[in-house]
C-alpha cells in the first residue's frame, strides 16, 4: 500500500486530505512543518510527499531540497496557496514531481499522485478505492 506524507503547517488541510487518501486506499501521515517531516521519514518511509510551501521552522522548498537528499525516490509535490511563477521553477528545478495551487479538487490530487507513483515505479491504489467498489474520488470526500 503506498504511503503519502501531507506537510502543511494548516491542521485543516492535513484533516481534509487524509480521508482522501484513506478512502482511495493509501497510508496517510501529517506533519505540521518541514523539520517535523523528516523527523516522520527517518521512522515512516513514504512513497509520497505533498508539501506548502510557507511553514515556520522549515518551509516546503527547503523541505523538498532535504527529501531528495534523504532518498531521491520520494515523489515530492509542492501544494500550495503562496505559489508564483518563480516558485513553481524552482521547485521543478529541485526536484518536485508537480507543483500545484490550492484548492485542488480531490480527484485532482488522487490523479496527480497516481501519476507521480507511476513515475517511480509504484502502483497506485485504483480508482475503486481499497474495498473494490466502484466510486468516484468526489464521493469518497
Amino acid at each position: 500500500i503506498p504511503s503519502v506524507l501531507v506537510v502543511d503547517d494548516d491542521r485543516g488541510h492535513c484533516l481534509i486530505l487524509t480521508p482522501i487518501f484513506e478512502r482511495a486506499g493509501y497510508r496517510v501521515r501529517c506533519a505540521y512543518d518541514g523539520q517535523e517531516a523528516l523527523a516522520t521519514l527517518l521512522e515512516w518511509p513514504a512513497d509520497l510527499v505533498i508539501t506548502e510551501l510557507l511553514m515556520p521552522r522549515m518551509g516546503g522548498m527547503e523541505l523538498l531540497q532535504s527529501v531528495r537528499a534523504l532518498n531521491p525516490r520520494i515523489a515530492v509535490v509542492v501544494l500550495t496557496a503562496f505559489g508564483d511563477w518563480r516558485t513553481y521553477v524552482d521547485a521543478m528545478n529541485n526536484g518536485a514531481v508537480n507543483y500545484l495551487s490550492k484548492p485542488v479538487p480531490p480527484d485532482a490530487i488522487l490523479g496527480v499522485a497516481r501519476h507521480a507513483l507511476f513515475q517511480r515505479g509504484i502502483r497506485a491504489p485504483s480508482a475503486h478505492g481499497p474495498s473494490g467498489n466502484a466510486r468516484t474520488e468526489r464521493e469518497a470526500a
